[in-house]
C-alpha cells in the first residue's frame, strides 16, 4: 500500500501553487506518495525514489502493488480498502527495492475527497523504520536468549534492587535451589533466603561492594556463604555478584551455587585419603597401562621407594619377575572390569630384597562408570607366614621328639640290654675268633644307640658356645670332604664368593647344614653338572646360594622337602631328615632357607644368616630373588 505521513495538495489549476507543492514534496525527507482510487501512482517524491531507487517517471501510473511483498498484499489491500471509503489509518508494511530488498515504513495515510464526495487521492506518508524493528528484532531475541539462559541454567541467578533490597528475578534454578517459586519471593527482600545469622553480615557485604565501585567479584571470592531452603535446611554456596547502575539505581547479579554435594565429596575424599595415608597396607593406583599414578606412605615403607620414584615405573616392578605374567593376568581381568582379592604372590622391594605378599587388585572408574585404571592393595605377609611356619616348625619337631622319645623308649632299652649281655657273654669265650664276633656285634648296637643319641640332640639342641665364624672357609671345608665324589662325577664347582663379614654361630653345625646341601647338589648331579656357590653381604645378614643343575625338583614335591623322613631319592637314597636338620640349624642360627627350583635345570637353596647371631628364624620353599 501506499507510505506516508502528510497529504499532497495534489495538482492545482493555478499552476505557481502546484509547483511550489511538488517542489515541496520532492525536497520533504518523509516518504510521500499519491494514488488514484485504482491505487494508481500519481506522484512519487524524492524521497521514494532514494529509498527504492525508481525514477518518479518509471512508476507514475503503475499501481502501487509493484512495491507490496506478495504476503503482505492482502492485508494492504484491505487498509486501502478502507481509504477508499474515506477512513484514514496508520500501518506499516515492507517495499520492495529495485535491488530486491526489503524496507519496512510506517504510514500515515488520508483519502482526498472532491465536492461530491468522491475519493479522488490517496495520500500516503512515510518513515523507513527498518532500523528500529531490525533493532527491536535484535532486542526481542536477545531477550529471548536470556530467558532461555536464565531459565536453562544450572546456577541460581537472582537480580536484586539495590535500593529497595527487594528481589526482582529469581529463575528456575533458583526455585529449585531454594524449594520456593519465583511467585513467593519476588518483591521480597534477600533475607528470606539467608539463614538468620548472616543477614546482618550480608547487608554489610552488599554496602561495602556498592561502594567499592567494583562492577564483579567471581565465585569463590566472597568466602564462605550459607543459603537457606524453604524447609529450613541450610546449606553452603559459592556466589558470584555483579552491579549494574541505571537511570533508576543499581541492580545487583548475584550467581549461587549449590556446593553442599561438592563439600561431602570433599570430606569423603578427605577421609579416604586420611585411610589411604594411615594405612599399614601399601595402597598404589595406576592407569589401565600399569603406569602408577599414586602412592601412599606405607608403600613407600614396604617396597623401600618414594612416591617419586615409583612414578618412573610400572606395577610389573612390584612383583618377582616370575610372578609379573600373573600379575599381568590378574590386571587383564581387571580391565574387563573384575575385582581380584587375596592373590598370594612375592613382591620385590627397591634394593632386591623379596617379601611374601597377598595382593587385592580392583578395577577403578572415573565419574562416569568408565573403567580407567586399577587400585591395588599389597599387604607385607612375611611376618605372618614366618609365624604359621615356625609354627608348623614346632609342631614338626614335636612330633619328631615324640617319635624320638618312642624310639629311645622302645629300641633304647632293648640295645643297652644288649649290650649288657654281650659284655656278660664276651668274659665266657674262650675263643678268641667268638670274641671278635661278638665285638662286631657290640659295635654295631652301640651305633644304634648312638643314632638315637643324635636324634633326641636333634629334637632337643644343646646350645653350643658361638664365636664369629667365616662362612666362605666353612664352606670351603665343607667342599674339601667331597673333592673325591666332586672329582669322580665329573662336576665343575664355580665360587663367587665376595669376602663377607663373620656371623656369629657354630662353624661345627654350620659345616654339617652346609654339607647336607652339598651332598645334595652332587646326588642331583650323578652324570655330572656345575656346582655353583656365592655368597653376599647385606646390611644385616649373610646371603649363601648353593645351586646346581641336576634334574630339578618337582613343584609337587618343593614344598614337602623340608617335611621330616620326606625324600625325593626313593627308599635306598635318603632318610628323609638331611633338608629338616639343615632347616633346623639355620633356625638356630636365626636364619632362613628358600628354595628355586625347576625341572630339567637344577635347583638353588639360599641361606640368609644374621650378622648380630641367632634369633628367631624361618625357612621357606618359595623361590628367592
Amino acid at each position: 500500500m501506499a507510505p506516508g505521513p502528510r497529504p499532497d495538495p495534489g495538482p492545482s489549476p493555478g499552476g505557481l501553487d502546484a509547483e511550489l507543492a511538488a517542489a515541496v514534496l520532492d525536497a520533504a525527507a518523509l516518504l510521500v506518495v499519491v494514488l488514484d482510487p485504482r491505487a494508481r501512482i500519481l506522484r512519487f517524491n524524492g524521497a521514494c525514489e532514494q529509498l527504492t531507487g525508481f525514477r518518479a517517471e518509471e512508476v507514475v501510473g503503475q499501481p502501487v502493488w509493484r512495491f507490496v511483498p506478495e504476503d503482505q498484499r492482502p492485508e494492504v489491500e484491505g487498509i486501502f480498502e478502507e481509504l477508499s471509503e474515506g477512513r484514514a489509518n496508520l500501518h506499516e508494511n515492507d517495499w520492495i527495492t529495485r535491488d530486491g530488498g526489503r524496507r519496512c515504513i510506517a504510514w500515515s495515510n488520508v483519502a482526498i475527497r472532491d465536492a461530491s464526495g468522491a475519493v479522488t487521492q490517496v495520500i500516503g506518508t512515510g518513515i523507513d523504520v527498518s532500523a528500529l524493528r531490525a533493532s527491536e528484532a535484535r532486542r526481542r531475541e536477545s531477550q529471548s536468549r536470556l530467558e532461555e539462559v536464565l531459565h536453562a541454567a544450572m546456577d541460581a541467578i537472582l537480580c536484586v534492587d539495590e535500593g529497595q533490597g527487594t528481589i526482582s528475578l529469581f529463575n528456575p534454578a533458583a526455585e529449585r535451589m531454594f524449594g520456593r517459586p519465583a511467585t513467593e519471593v519476588v518483591g521480597r527482600p534477600l533475607d528470606v533466603l539467608l539463614p538468620g545469622r548472616f543477614r546482618d553480615s550480608h547487608h554489610e557485604h552488599v554496602r561495602r561492594f556498592a561502594r567499592s565501585g567494583e562492577t564483579s567479584r567471581r565465585m569463590g571470592q566472597l568466602g564462605q556463604v550459607w543459603g537457606l531452603r524453604a524447609d529450613g535446611e541450610e546449606f553452603p554456596i559459592e556466589a558470584s555478584i555483579s552491579q549494574t547502575r541505571g537511570p533508576h539505581g543499581t541492580l545487583l547479579t548475584v550467581i549461587l551455587r549449590d556446593v553442599s554435594e561438592r563439600e561431602r565429596a570433599a570430606e569423603t575424599e578427605r577421609l579416604l585419603a586420611s585411610i589411604v595415608r594411615g594405612s599399614d597396607d601399601a595402597i598404589v593406583a595406576s592407569d589401565l597401562e600399569g603406569r602408577i599414578l599414586s602412592w601412599n606412605p606405607a608403600a613407600e615403607r614396604i617396597y623401600g621407594c618414594s612416591q617419586a620414584e615409583a612414578m618412573r615405573v610400572d606395577l610389573a616392578m612390584l612383583v618377582a619377575p616370575e610372578h609379573q605374567p600373573q600379575l599381568e593376568a590378574v590386571l587383564k581381568r581387571v580391565r574387563e572390569g573384575e575385582s581380584v582379592g587375596h592373590l598370594e604372590t612375592v613382591g620385590l622391594r627397591k634394593d632386591g630384597h623379596r617379601f611374601e605378599a597377598s595382593l587385592g587388585v580392583s578395577p577403578y572408574r572415573d565419574g562416569s562408570g568408565t573403567i580407567v585404571g586399577a587400585s591395588l592393595i599389597v599387604r607385607d605377609v612375611s611376618e605372618q607366614q614366618e609365624l604359621e611356619r615356625r609354627l608348623r616348625q614346632t609342631q614338626e619337631l614335636a612330633s619328631l621328639g615324640t617319635l624320638v622319645a618312642g624310639i629311645a623308649h622302645d629300641i633304647g632299652t632293648p640295645m643297652n640290654v644288649i649290650l649288657g649281655y654281650t659284655d656278660m657273654l664276651a668274659g665266657s669265650l674262650r675263643e678268641e675268633k667268638d670274641r671278635e664276633r661278638l665285638g662286631i656285634v657290640r659295635e654295631q648296637v652301640a651305633r644304634v644307640v648312638r643314632l638315637i643319641e643324635t636324634l633326641l640332640n636333634f629334637a632337643h639342641p644343646q646350645r653350643q658356645p658361638t664365636s664369629p665364624v667365616q662362612v666362605e672357609a666353612i664352606l670351603e671345608r665343607a667342599l674339601s670332604l667331597l673333592s673325591e665324589t666332586l672329582r669322580r662325577r665329573g662336576i665343575e664347582v664355580e665360587r663367587a664368593f665376595e669376602g663377607v663379614a663373620p656371623v656369629v654361630g657354630e662353624a661345627e653345625r654350620l659345616e654339617r647344614a652346609f654339607l647336607n646341601l652339598l651332598v645334595n647338589a652332587c646326588d642331583a648331579m650323578a652324570d655330572g653338572g656345575v656346582l655353583r656357590l656365592s655368597t653376599r653381604e647385606h646390611e644385616q645378614e649373610i646371603e649363601v646360594r648353593i645351586a646346581d643343575t641336576g634334574g630339578g625338583i618337582a613343584p609337587e614335591a618343593l614344598e614337602r622337602i623340608f617335611e621330616p623322613f620326606y625324600t625325593t631319592k626313593g627308599r635306598q637314597g635318603g632318610s628323609g631328615l638331611g633338608l629338616l636338620v639343615t632347616r633346623g640349624i639355620v633356625v638356630e642360627h636365626g636364619g632362613a632357607i628358600d628354595v628355586r627350583s625347576e625341572v630339567g635345570r637344577g635347583s638353588e637353596f639360599r641361606l640368609r644368616l644374621p650378622r648380630r647371631g641367632p634369633g628367631a628364624g624361618t625357612a621357606t620353599g618359595h623361590p628367592p630373588a
